[in-house]
C-alpha cells in the first residue's frame, strides 16, 4: 500500500515566526498530483496550518508507523520552516515557539526512526529552510539514508540559501516544479515514457528552478539537493496509467533545432574597401564577393565558437569534428551539431546574414542544462520542435477560439494548415503545424527560455481547457 504524509505550515501561532508564502497551496496541489501515481487520499495524512501541531503530527505518524508492513511505500511532503540545530534537522509546527525551537519542533531523525525498516520505500520531499537562517545539516541527511537502497530525501535548497517563491506561479518554485513532474507535464524526464527515477527528477528540478527564477527576474540562487545512495536506481513513480488514460495520443518532441539570423550591411564587413560598391543584385559573382570580404569575421567567429563549445562542455579534441568551406563552418559534437555561415541576403542584396543553427538535439532536458545555456546565452530567437505524431490543427483552432479569452491572440490562414498564437504576459509566440511547433522570440534568448515560452503557452491553454494539448 502507498501512504502519504502531507504537512504544510503557512501560518504560525507564534507571530515572531514569519509566514512562508504559498506553503498551504503547495501542499494542496501536491496532494492532488500524487493521485496520478497511485496514492489514495483516503490513505493519506494531510495536516495544514492549525492542524499541524507538534502533538497532532507526532500522533498521526506513530499510528501510521504501527500499521506499516514491508510491502508499503511512504511519501512524506513538508512545506514550511525548517532549520538545523546541533547537526540535526528539524521541521517546525503550527505551535512551534521561536524562543524554544528545538523542543517545539520535530526532528527529521525522529520521523526516519518511525518509518525505517518498516516499509519497502521511503521518499521525503522537504520544502523548507525558509528565512530561518540556520541552514540544514547535509551530513545528517547523508547518514540517515546510508545503507537504505530505496530511500531518497529531496530538499528544496542548499544550506546557505532560502526556498524561494514566485508570485506568478503562486507556489514555492521547488514545489511547483515537483508538482509539474507528478502531473506528467514534463514527459522528457521519464524513462521508457512513463517511469521517473530520483536522479531524473533531481536533474529536472535543478534546471527548471534556475530558469523559473531567471524568468521571474530574480537574481537569487536556489540549489535543490538530493540525498540517496544510488538515485539512478530509485524508482520514484510510474505515470503509465495516468498518461495512458488520456484520450490524446502520446506526442513527444523527436527533434530540436535552434537558430538565429542577423542581417547587416555588406559595407560593415572588415574586407569592404572604399573602392568597393554595394551589390545591387544577387548572383554567383556577388555571393563570392560577400564570402571573400567576410573572411575576417567568418574565421574569427568560427574560432570563437569552437573554443567556447570545447571549453564550456569540456570536450576533448577527439570528441569534436569540424568542416569548413564557402562561408560555412560545421562543428559536430557528441550531443549536437552546430552550423555557422555568412552569406549574401536573399531579400536585400546590400545585406549579408550571419546564421547560427544547432541541430541533432533529441533530449529536451538538455535545453535547460546550465552548460548548454552558458555556451549559447542570447544566441537564438527561434526554436523548431518536430513532433512524433500529428496535431489536429482545425480542432485546436476551434477549441482555442471557443475560449473567447481577450488575453489570447490567434491567427491562421484560410487553409488552416497552421496557426500563430500569442498570450499576454508571455514573451514570444508559437507557430503550430500538424507535426512541428516553432517558438519565435523578439530578441536573442537562451535556449531554455525558448522552451519555457512554449511550455508556458501550452500550460495556459491547458489550464483554460484540458482538451487543448500542444506538447505532452
Amino acid at each position: 500500500m502507498k501512504h502519504s504524509v502531507i504537512i504544510a505550515v503557512e501560518e504560525y501561532l507564534d507571530k515572531e515566526i514569519c509566514n512562508p508564502e504559498f506553503a498551504g497551496n503547495g501542499a494542496i496541489e501536491f496532494s492532488k498530483s500524487i493521485k496520478n501515481i497511485g496514492y489514495n487520499l483516503t490513505d493519506s495524512i494531510i495536516l495544514i496550518n492549525n492542524e499541524a501541531t507538534k502533538t497532532n503530527i507526532e500522533s498521526k505518524l506513530r499510528l501510521l508507523s504501527k500499521s506499516l508492513n514491508k510491502e508499503d511505500e511512504i511519501m512524506f511532503f513538508y512545506s514550511g520552516h525548517g532549520y538545523a540545530s546541533d547537526d540535526k534537522n528539524y521541521i517546525t509546527c503550527y505551535d512551534t515557539s521561536n524562543e524554544d525551537l528545538v523542543h517545539t519542533s520535530i526532528s527529521i531523525e525522529r520521523i526516519f526512526d518511525l518509518f525505517k525498516d518498516k516499509c519497502m520505500k521511503i521518499l521525503f520531499f522537504i520544502d523548507s529552510c525558509r528565512k530561518m537562517n540556520s541552514g540544514i545539516s547535509k551530513e545528517e541527511y547523508d547518514e540517515l539514508v546510508k545503507n537504505m537502497e530505496q530511500c531518497a530525501v529531496f530538499v528544496s535548497c542548499d544550506s546557505n540559501e532560502i526556498s524561494l517563491t514566485v508570485p506568478q506561479l503562486k507556489h514555492g518554485v521547488w514545489s511547483y516544479h515537483l508538482i509539474e513532474a507528478f502531473n506528467g507535464n514534463v514527459k522528457e524526464i521519464l524513462d521508457d515514457k512513463y517511469k521517473l527515477t530520483a536522479l531524473s527528477l533531481q536533474d529536472y528540478l535543478v534546471n527548471a528552478i534556475s530558469f523559473s527564477l531567471k524568468q521571474s527576474g530574480s537574481n537569487k540562487k536556489q540549489t535543490p539537493l538530493l540525498f540517496a545512495n544510488d538515485p539512478s536506481h530509485i524508482h520514484v513513480c510510474d505515470l503509465a496509467s495516468f498518461i495512458g488514460s488520456k484520450e490524446q495520443p502520446f506526442i513527444s518532441v523527436e527533434d530540436l533545432v535552434l537558430q538565429n539570423e542577423i542581417f547587416r550591411s555588406v559595407k560593415t564587413l572588415s574586407g569592404f574597401k572604399k573602392h568597393h560598391h554595394l551589390p545591387s543584385s544577387k548572383n554567383s559573382a556577388t555571393e563570392k564577393f560577400v564570402n571573400d570580404i567576410a573572411k575576417g569575421e567568418f574565421e574569427e567567429k568560427s574560432r570563437d565558437i569552437y573554443e567556447k563549445v570545447k571549453n564550456v562542455f569540456k570536450y576533448k579534441r577527439k570528441d569534436l569534428a569540424t568542416s569548413e568551406g564557402d562561408g560555412e563552418f560545421s562543428l559536430m559534437t557528441p550531443d549536437f551539431t552546430l552550423n555557422f555561415s555568412i552569406y549574401q541576403s536573399d531579400k536585400n542584396p546590400e545585406e549579408y546574414a550571419e546564421s547560427v543553427r544547432v541541430s541533432g538535439l533529441t533530449d529536451l532536458n538538455m535545453m535547460l542544462d546550465e552548460a548548454f545555456n552558458t555556451a549559447f546565452s542570447g544566441w537564438f530567437d527561434r526554436l523548431e520542435m518536430r513532433l512524433s505524431g500529428r496535431l489536429n490543427i482545425e480542432d485546436l483552432i476551434d477549441n482555442i477560439s471557443d475560449l473567447d479569452n481577450p488575453e489570447i491572440e490567434l491567427n491562421y490562414p484560410h487553409t488552416c494548415d497552421y496557426f500563430d498564437i500569442n498570450i499576454d504576459d508571455i514573451e514570444g509566440k508559437l507557430r503550430v503545424y500538424a507535426n512541428e511547433i516553432i517558438v519565435e522570440s523578439y530578441k536573442g534568448e537562451d535556449p531554455g527560455t525558448l522552451l519555457i515560452t512554449a511550455r508556458n503557452i501550452n500550460k495556459k491553454l491547458n489550464d483554460l481547457n484540458s482538451d487543448i494539448i500542444l506538447l505532452e
